[in-house]
């Protein structure tokens, strides 16, 4: 299993989150072919950055993401994810097989 994990910076900036919400997560569910949650970030002690919001999305392994990036969509939500600057934290995690 493959997984793509995108933290979202605290900015106190309620239209960053906004667009999130209603950008970046579905985008990025059409693109994985199913639901998406995203959850509050409480708390990160040993962390020295803030984060507000985190998600996840599942892929078989590392070319099936890297297949559906170079879709149309795929390409739709680097866009999306670029345009977010440094209010985001992508990382990819290969949990083996």
């Amino acid at each position: 299993m493959y997984k793509l994990l995108i933290f979202l910076k605290k900015t106190g900036d309620e239209s960053v989150l906004v667009r999130f919400n209603e950008s970046t997560i579905p985008k990025l569910e059409r693109l994985a072919g199913k639901k998406v949650s995203s959850a509050e970030i409480e708390g990160a002690l040993l962390s020295p950055e803030k984060f507000e919001k985190f998600c996840e999305a599942s892929f078989t392994d590392k070319s099936e993401l890297d297949r559906l990036l170079q879709t149309p969509l795929g390409k739709e939500l680097n866009k999306d994810l670029a345009a977010f600057g440094n209010h985001i934290s992508v990382f990819y995690a290969n949990f083996g097989e």
